[in-house]
């Protein structure tokens, strides 16, 4: 029985949606960007990133928020 996991089909779907999202990252700009990848990709907390960033929660919501708008267009 063949992994259903691992066919070669998978693989490329699977690398075409990391493509998609690698694209759709670098087309933000900087401070949506860096939002983006601390907190969707490195997995840091808003209060995390706010820290690492020296900035308010209230700025990682929103800009997170933006990026979501962005991504609907």
């Amino acid at each position: 029985v063949k992994d259903k996991k691992s066919t070669p089909e998978l693989r490329v779907i699977t690398n075409d949606r990391q493509k998609i999202i690698t694209m759709a990252i670098e087309s933000l700009k900087p401070k949506f960007k860096e939002v983006v990848m601390m907190c969707e990709i490195y997995g840091y907390t808003y209060e995390e990133a706010a820290f690492k960033l020296k900035c308010p929660v209230g700025t990682i919501k929103s800009r997170r928020d933006e990026n979501r708008c962005h991504k609907k267009r």
